[in-house]
């Protein structure tokens, strides 16, 4: 099911070695009146949410690093 919420940008966040996770991102939505890391998009071009992340970076969008 497509992400409801509206999308701020995404983020790329690490494994428990440190290391980017390149198989998915991570959107960054509204909660609680902060932008926060919302639900995980897997790369699988047949999902919505991974097209419509696609687009974004296609369009200029620059995908944040993960505060942990």
């Amino acid at each position: 099911m497509p992400i409801t919420e509206k999308i701020y940008g995404y983020y790329q966040f690490k494994d428990e070695a440190g290391k980017l996770i390149e198989t998915a991102v991570r959107a960054k939505v509204e909660q609680n009146g902060k932008l926060e890391p919302g639900p995980d998009i897997p790369n699988d071009e047949g999902n919505v949410d991974w097209q419509n992340y696609k687009k974004w970076l296609a369009e200029g969008g620059k995908v944040e690093h993960e505060v942990t």
